[in-house]
């Protein structure tokens, strides 16, 4: 089921990415020409951060009748360093325990490129205990279990004057306002599971929304738009919204056992920042979130929001590294 959720999606990637590409290098994708009237290419090279970030995957099942119960996981706080180079951010963290007793196991990686008019971000999630937040009580469930992986693609159509990129790595800076459509498309596969159901204990819930072990599938299109809103004395506001849909094929084992087939599914994407860019030293808080929206029987709703809010500061450096150059470029 995977490989073949993961064929289609790479098929309707290529054939995109060729009726745009044509006959360009990989190497011109990757070093495209800007607009240097709107983007400020003076430090496009690497810089150093330090990193303060909130990750976070809530799940949340509800009904007709208006009855919910979210899963919150605990210690979702991490601090870090970082390093970005050209198109590519990587930032290490090690997580605050601010809470030990009750604590959500977790391996969380959420990770963004972009190179050319070419965006895509990665999310691998696994976390295990969960707080079950339900009308009828608050109780933290060490038997929940849940894992996301999912990516997701976007085509920027202005990538000459809107450098996404500038927000993201810090690197490049925006120097005019500018904004853009998007489209593309995306895939996730989502488990959640449980030694009981996960709304045990909460009422007016049916049986098909007891759930104990889940799977869903899910791969579609999405298309929005970006807008970078330049600001005396180099602040910048960024915000992009991208909304998406697709079809969700999937299995469910509640009281009893029963599949989903090309059932529609919507999803929300969305990317906000606020910063300074400026000469040498970069800072900014950057939110990003994927929100899926699944009906996984006629009275029963599941949603996961997934997603991280990170400050970051940095000091960008106008050497090359010539290792990576001659690696990417």
């Amino acid at each position: 089921m995977h490989l073949r959720f993961l064929y289609c999606f790479w098929l309707l990637l290529v054939s995109f990415t060729v009726s745009k590409v044509e006959a360009q290098s990989i190497v011109s994708q990757l070093s495209p020409k800007v607009d240097t009237a709107y983007v400020d290419l003076s430090y496009d090279s690497w810089s150093v951060r330090a990193i303060g970030i909130y990750k976070y995957q809530n799940p949340v099942i509800r009904n007709g009748a208006g009855n919910k119960v979210r899963f919150v996981p605990k210690n979702p706080t991490s601090i870090g360093l970082g390093l970005a180079y050209k198109f590519l951010a990587i930032d290490i963290g090690v997580r605050l325990l601010l809470i030990r007793e009750d604590v959500t196991s977790r391996f969380d990686l959420q990770g963004e490129a972009s190179f050319g008019n070419h965006l895509a971000d990665l999310t691998v999630q696994r976390y295990k205990g969960f707080d079950q937040e339900g009308a009828m009580r608050s109780i933290f469930r060490n038997d929940i279990r849940s894992t996301v992986v999912g990516v997701n693609y976007l085509y920027n159509f202005n990538s000459k004057k809107l450098s996404i990129r500038s927000v993201f790595t810090g690197n490049r800076r925006q120097k005019k306002s500018a904004g853009s459509f998007t489209v593309g498309g995306f895939i996730s596969v989502q488990d959640i599971a449980a030694d009981s159901s996960i709304v045990a204990g909460e009422e007016g819930f049916d049986e098909r929304a007891q759930l104990q072990n889940s799977r869903f599938n899910i791969i579609g299109i999405q298309g929005g738009y970006n807008y970078m809103l330049v600001l005396p004395y180099r602040f910048y506001v960024f915000g992009g919204l991208t909304p998406g849909m697709g079809l969700l094929n999937g299995e469910v084992t509640a009281t009893d056992h029963y599949d989903i087939n090309s059932r529609l599914v919507t999803k929300l994407n969305i990317r906000a920042a606020v910063g300074h860019n400026g000469q040498r030293f970069y800072s900014g808080i950057v939110y990003g979130s994927d929100i899926f929206f699944m009906n996984i029987s006629a009275d029963n709703k599941f949603n996961y929001n997934i997603g991280k809010l990170k400050l970051v500061i940095g000091y960008k450096f106008n050497r090359k590294l010539k290792f990576l150059d001659e690696v990417l470029e």
